[in-house]
């Protein structure tokens, strides 16, 4: 059988040096032999990216595509069982696939399960007989229960509902995008549905109640989860970790890359680390659709982040991303959105002659001013001041959040269309900096994001950030970042949601 899947393992704490390959399947290893844990962890995760089987050709019913993907994770996470795992990850649509939209209603429910609710501790796999949209929920907690292991999955939820209270359908039917956690016995533990969906319109929205993405392993460690969208929300992640004092969390994620500032592993590294808490990230691969990265990032630990963001990586199995592959292959295009920067203060930054340093300061709404220092005189490359607060629209302008921005952006010039354009231009190499860049946020919580325009992440090391008072934010590089694409700090302020 062959599936154009990617198998991405990150392992905290051990070293790959063998994965048996699938029938018919190709594969790749990958080591980083300085990926040292220190004390404060104490358990190994493992987050798989790859991309679903969806092919309806081959498929007699949605069982079939179901129990493909599901034998597929399992083969993961058997290998990520051998080498320690303790809690594996699977990403959003994994089981199910995106091709689940179609319009085509009965294909859609076919790919749909029944969820036991977490109260009752239901073992899926200890029940018999027929029950129907309930294939694949039983085989995997058969599969947790066989290997021991934490497996967090996300499905696609049926749960019956009161037909005369809305949004329930005519069948009595709702649909959730739901997380599911079957412990080591495969008990189902949590049961998370999807608050702030991402244009999903067979789905509901989940509850507002945060505690349902909360559970505690026998290693002692509260998790809670989060699945794509949420991420840049309140709720649910953001109030456990204020509230509940949760310091690790669990993303299921099939994310839509936009530049310059949403990459999925900018956002990914940088809401670890702005927020101090472990992150483990696992995502749908589909690069032509916008769809690659996954990681697991430490916050602020000097321990190295882990994580994939390759669009020709192919069946792999990886603790760090490396150039590989066959050179005969056609590579993949990978897709961006684009963000309108138009509603930005923006202001060319001028170079600098060599050892000297220039300062700039940029003003727009709240209050918000961003103040830059900073040397350039490496290259005659194009960078910009973003300033920014306010409304932004996201989603085809379906969905409406406000942020704060202070952001240093490479441009091909001075227009702001071509900035972070790379889908376009192909400038020289460069660095930007050495650089220090001050906001005064209003904001409840400032992520940085630093990335290059190779699309990988500016190492944690080569940049700092301080906060004073929880308003005045600092981002500083006493060396400089090569290869620029953003340098932001990156606010947002939920309580102005529209």
């Amino acid at each position: 059988m062959m599936l154009r899947c990617v198998i991405i393992l990150v392992v905290l704490g051990t070293s790959l040096s063998a994965f048996p390959a699938r029938s018919g399947q190709e594969k790749r290893v990958f080591t980083l032999e300085d990926c040292a844990v220190g004390d404060e962890v104490r358990y190994t995760a493992a987050v798989l990216e790859y991309e679903p089987y969806k092919d309806w050709s081959n498929a007699s019913s949605g069982d079939d595509i179901l129990m493909t993907n599901v034998d597929f994770i399992y083969e993961a996470a058997k290998m990520a069982k051998e080498y320690g795992a303790d809690i594996f990850v699977a990403p959003e649509y994994g089981v199910q696939s995106l091709d689940m939209y179609t319009n085509d209603s009965v294909r859609f429910q076919s790919l749909t399960q029944q969820i036991p609710d977490p109260s009752l501790r239901v073992v899926p796999c200890a029940i018999d007989g027929q029950v129907a949209n309930f294939i694949a929920i039983r085989s995997l907690s058969c599969m947790a229960l066989e290997l021991e292991m934490y497996l967090v999955i996300d499905l696609a939820e049926q749960a019956a509902c009161n037909t005369s209270q809305a949004p329930c359908q005519a069948d009595g039917l709702s649909f959730f995008n739901t997380q599911v956690v079957f412990d080591r016995a495969g008990t189902v533990i949590a049961r998370y549905r999807k608050q702030n969906l991402y244009l999903e319109p067979q789905f509901v929205p989940g509850p507002m109640d945060d505690t349902t993405a909360l559970f505690t392993t026998d290693f002692g460690v509260k998790f809670s989860l989060q699945v794509c969208f949420d991420i840049s929300f309140l709720h649910p992640a953001y109030t456990n970790i204020m509230e509940e004092g949760v310091r690790d969390v669990v993303m299921s994620t099939a994310w839509v890359d936009e530049t310059p500032f949403l990459l999925a592993i900018g956002v990914q590294n940088g809401w670890s680390r702005g927020l101090g808490v472990n992150l483990m990230v696992a995502g749908y691969h589909w690069p032509e659709h916008t769809k690659l990265g996954s990681g697991v990032y430490r916050g602020y630990s000097d321990l190295n982040n882990l994580y994939s963001y390759d669009p020709n990586s192919g069946n792999e199995l990886v603790v760090f991303p490396i150039s590989s592959g066959n050179r005969n292959k056609e590579p993949r295009q990978q897709r961006t959105l684009h963000e309108d920067l138009s509603i930005y203060e923006r202001m060319v930054l001028p170079p600098t002659e060599t050892g000297e340093t220039n300062s700039v300061s940029q003003c727009h709404d709240d209050g918000l001013c961003c103040h830059l220092t900073y040397e350039h005189s490496s290259s005659n490359l194009t960078y910009q001041l973003l300033t920014y607060s306010g409304v932004v629209k996201k989603g085809g302008d379906i969905y409406q959040i406000y942020e704060q921005v202070c952001a240093v952006v490479w441009c091909e010039s001075e227009n702001w269309r071509t900035c972070a354009r790379l889908d376009l231009f192909e400038p020289p190499q460069d660095t930007f900096g050495p650089f220090n860049m001050q906001g005064n946020f209003s904001c409840e919580t400032v992520f940085p994001v630093g990335l290059t325009r190779d699309f990988n992440l500016i190492p944690n090391s080569v940049y700092s950030v301080n906060s004073v008072n929880d308003s005045l934010y600092t981002m500083t590089s006493d060396q400089g970042t090569y290869n620029t694409m953003t340098v932001a700090l990156f606010g947002r302020w939920y309580a102005k949601d529209p």
